[in-house]
């Protein structure tokens, strides 16, 4: 039997942790992807980084979520994972080099040396 990795995808995802883990205080997953901090590595110098202002940057289609809007938990969730496939898209990066770019400290491990296995 596969066991399911516990992966959080958030934009400004140490504040949705927080408010995750006040609800759900034994939650903790395995890895946390940020897409606000994905965004400035990706896109730097843009005038805002606000999930709203990024759909927008990335002219990406809401049509999906009609009638919601941002800081709703549909809308937002939708609009994350969206930014996501863009960001991942715009920036060509393995998974090795997301998770250094999106993953808050304390996911990323840390690299192997270069030419040794161990």
């Amino acid at each position: 039997m596969l066991a399911a990795l516990s992966t959080c995808l958030a934009h400004n995802a140490n504040l949705e942790r927080r408010v995750i883990g006040d609800h759900l205080p034994g939650w903790a997953p395995e890895m946390v992807l940020d897409t606000l901090k994905l965004a400035k590595v990706v896109w730097p110098g843009l005038p805002g980084y606000s999930l709203d202002k990024l759909v927008a940057h990335a002219q990406l289609d809401t049509a999906a979520v009609p009638d919601h809007g941002h800081h709703r938990a549909d809308w937002d969730t939708w609009a994350a994972w969206q930014l996501l496939v863009r960001l991942v898209e715009d920036s060509g990066l393995g998974w090795d080099d997301l998770v250094q770019a999106a993953a808050p400290a304390e996911f990323v491990p840390p690299r192997e040396p270069e030419g040794r296995l161990w």
